[in-house]
């Protein structure tokens, strides 16, 4: 619905830059690990709450893809914003080194909520409280005027995020 709220359950990217590091044996010194993760204790809470739509893991083709598979289906566009996206800092100084982008790596750990503007902050607040959900962040909107999935950068910008291409 117009204006629901984009949720993601935490940060981005962990598990596509420790397997890229692992997989191609990278000797970067960096405390990365993959956010492999059972979500059941995570998610189960919110099918008690009034507003939550769907929810999804972005495991092929990240974040980015998820959402553009949402808007196929839904016909609603996304926006969402760089500035409230969880990347923690070595993920984004490892995904700028090899030209990757975290918001097409896989995620293990790690769910894409959407829910009402309403319901939006109790969502939030439920996420927090499990150990697994504590960087949750609402990173966007859905809007009945955009189609596909837009990016609004930190300095005013804006990209449309396509599907991933390739693996």
């Amino acid at each position: 619905i117009d204006g629901d709220a984009v949720i993601v359950t935490g940060t981005i990217g962990d598990h596509g830059i420790a397997i890229a590091i692992a997989r191609n044996e990278f000797d970067i010194e960096a405390s990365l690990e993959s956010d492999c993760a059972s979500l059941n204790s995570l998610l189960s809470p919110l099918f008690k709450i009034d507003g939550v739509r769907w929810m999804r893991d972005p495991t092929r083709g990240g974040v980015a893809t998820v959402l553009n598979e949402l808007s196929e289906a839904t016909g609603f566009g996304v926006e969402i914003y760089e500035k409230t996206l969880p990347v923690k800092e070595n993920v984004k100084f490892i995904s700028d080194m090899l030209g990757y982008d975290p918001l097409y790596m896989a995620n293990e750990g790690k769910a894409i909520v959407i829910a009402s503007s309403e319901s939006a902050d109790k969502v939030i607040n439920l996420l927090r409280e499990n150990p697994l959900g504590k960087n949750s962040a609402v990173i966007g909107r859905v809007s009945s005027k955009l189609k596909g999935v837009r990016l609004k950068t930190t300095i005013g910008g804006e990209r449309v995020l396509g599907m991933l291409e390739e693996e």
